[in-house]
């Protein structure tokens, strides 16, 4: 496989990371019964973005990344994950720590190979 294929196809992978990420952020508004003027001006951005996460076009930043888990009244794990899959009592409490002594710069990097990590899992589920 030549390199050309290799990035058309991390290209098909990460517009259908976005397309999935962006339903499911719409799937817990609209559980929430927000609309998304409601989520925009929570996380203090426009209507226009909020669409455009929802249809897939981008993904949150870090920061309102941590601001959608919140406001969805999702654990970080269910959020990032689509469900939990840790022991709350002790997992969460510990990552929420681990993730508050980070700078913003590392939490940025964290959020990657966390983003990386669930790729793999994704991929690792279809094969």
């Amino acid at each position: 496989m030549g390199d050309n294929d290799s990035k058309s196809e991390s290209s098909v992978r990460n517009a259908k990371m976005k397309k999935d990420f962006g339903a499911f952020i719409k799937k817990h508004r609209k559980a929430k019964k927000m609309t998304q003027q409601d989520l925009a001006d929570a996380l203090g951005i426009t209507k226009k973005s909020v669409c455009a996460f929802e249809s897939g076009m981008t993904f949150p930043s870090q920061e309102n990344i941590f601001k959608l888990a919140k406001i969805l009244d999702m654990s970080l794990d269910e959020f990032v994950f689509g469900e939990s899959v840790f022991n709350h009592n002790i997992c969460i409490k510990e990552i929420n720590e681990m993730l508050a002594s980070l700078s913003e710069a590392k939490q940025g990097i964290a959020i990657q190979l966390l983003s990386n990590i669930i790729e793999t899992i994704m991929l690792g589920r279809e094969s």
